[in-house]
């Protein structure tokens, strides 16, 4: 995930010997990307050149499968291609999702424990249209725009608190953490950590909607002002691969 988070906000730097700490941070994209699907079955190849991360949203709950979408936008799909042009027998690392169960989450710095659902949105802004005559139909670059980070959060009304931080438009910020056991990034130890150090709330007045508990729907924009990450986002992934690509 560190190569597709890289292309996404355009810096990793890693540190440390095994395990290893990769942190993301927003900066000027990379080229892109060459990104291959294997029918290994039929030994057949589509190679996709001029590939960008145009977004990516993660979804966390109070339990299950954390999911999350990453989208990709490419310049040509070489759909004959026979015989792969990568890497015909490429590491595979497994899969072992995160829970909701191994999530946790602060807000303004501390732990909170009414929040029932996090969404999370980082959009590229790529322009897409940059096709010229004579291009055979392939776009001839894939230019990003003004990075776009946002979401929402939904919690328990139990108090006024994080209604009155967006009624006054109070900055505020917040870090979601998923682990597997101690998270510091051995094997089976692996963590990433979503930090949006500076952001604010629309506000969005809870609703009853009937004799069960109440929550307030809160909608953020994060971005960079002055915080210490000197990023709208950082992303923090530990585990023991030293490469990203």
């Amino acid at each position: 995930m560190t190569t597709f988070f890289k292309n996404l906000l355009g810096s990793m730097t890693t540190s440390g010997v095994n395990p290893y700490s990769h942190v993301g941070k927003i900066a000027n994209l990379p080229v892109g990307l060459s990104i291959e699907k294997q029918f290994t079955d039929i030994a057949q190849f589509i190679l996709y050149n001029g590939c960008r991360v145009s977004s990516f949203k993660v979804s966390v709950s109070a339990e299950g499968i954390i999911n999350c979408t990453w989208g990709i936008m490419g310049a040509k799909e070489n759909a004959a291609t026979i015989i792969t042009s990568l890497d015909p027998s490429p590491t595979d690392y497994g899969h072992n999702p995160f829970d909701a169960f191994e999530a946790s989450i602060e807000e303004g710095g501390a732990t909170i424990a009414t929040v029932s659902s996090f969404d999370l949105t980082v959009d590229n802004g790529l322009d897409g249209n940059n096709y010229v005559i004579g291009g055979g139909g392939e776009r001839r670059s894939l230019p990003a725009g003004i990075v776009k980070v946002s979401g929402k959060i939904s919690a328990l009304f139990e108090d006024m608190s994080l209604y009155t931080k967006a009624l006054s438009h109070t900055e505020s910020s917040l870090k979601i953490t998923l682990k597997k056991g101690d998270g510091l990034g051995s094997a089976n130890n692996e963590s990433i950590e979503f930090h949006l150090e500076e952001l604010v709330y629309a506000p969005n007045s809870p609703a009853i909607s009937g004799p069960t508990g109440v929550l307030v729907d809160l909608d953020f924009e994060a971005y960079y002002d002055n915080g210490n990450n000197a990023s709208a986002l950082m992303v923090t992934v530990k585990n023991t691969q030293s490469a990203v690509l």
